[in-house]
């Protein structure tokens, strides 16, 4: 559900910004890397300029978030 969201942003918006998704569920060490890195502990989680927000968030509420870090995007 996560990724019908990020695609539907990053849709929007691109190229104003790089959404990049990780398949947690695979055994790569990068990932769990990252996801140590940023205390995911629970799936899906979105990192947002070094923040992270867990649980499926929708789409305005996104968009929410980041025009918070972001203001000068054409979707804020």
């Amino acid at each position: 559900a996560q990724g019908f969201v990020l695609n539907h942003v990053n849709d929007r918006i691109d190229p104003e910004i790089v959404i990049l998704s990780f398949d947690a569920d695979r055994e790569v060490e990068g990932v769990k890397t990252l996801m140590n890195a940023h205390n995911v502990d629970t799936l899906p989680c979105l990192v947002i300029e070094g923040r992270t927000h867990c649980g499926v968030i929708e789409r305005a509420e996104l968009e929410k978030i980041l025009c918070t870090y972001s203001p000068h995007l054409s979707i804020c």
